[in-house]
């Protein structure tokens, strides 16, 4: 989200020059992660405008997805793919409509009072990884209340060990 405070307790990576720069640091991240066999608190991942990612830099979002359907987990990184839809094109990889049921779906529905959606009446189900029976689910309301908006997070340069970095 573009605006400070939408996602509280985010490191926030915008603009098309940071998208393929933010995904090769992931992708570091989940070598860096696995080769070590380094043991941390999960990191969420929230990957928007995931059709608009694949436009940028068809390559880069290819071989994230191929990792998030694979080792991202092992790593301890938990990838959130946002999407309108739940198409092979709004999925945009070769391997995406192959791997998308490797997932846990969230589907949100929520109806619209005058063109705008009317969040009090949000609601939502679960499909489990290869099921296709929706689960109803019950959705947080607000906003999350801690922290300042942004925090001190920075993952590898791609390329470069943290021995590098110093």
């Amino acid at each position: 989200k573009a605006q400070p405070g939408e996602w509280l307790n985010c490191k926030r990576f915008l603009g098309n020059e940071a998208v393929p720069v933010a995904l090769a640091s992931l992708l570091a991240e989940v070598k860096r992660r696995t080769e070590q066999s380094i043991n941390t608190p999960k990191l969420a991942v929230f990957l928007d405008d995931w059709l608009n990612t694949v436009a940028l830099d068809p390559a880069m979002a290819e071989a994230f997805f191929l990792e998030a359907a694979t080792r991202i987990l092992t790593a301890g990184i938990v990838p959130y793919f946002l999407l309108q839809s739940d198409s092979k094109t709004d999925w945009g990889t070769k391997h995406g409509a192959q791997l998308k049921n490797n997932f846990v779906h969230l589907l949100l529905s929520a109806p619209r009072d005058n063109g705008r959606l009317n969040y009090n009446q949000l609601r939502g189900v679960v499909i489990y990884p290869g099921e296709k029976i929706q689960h109803q689910v019950s959705l947080p309301g607000g906003l999350p209340t801690f922290g300042d908006g942004e925090p001190d997070l920075e993952l590898a340069v791609p390329g470069m060990s943290p021995a590098d970095e110093a």
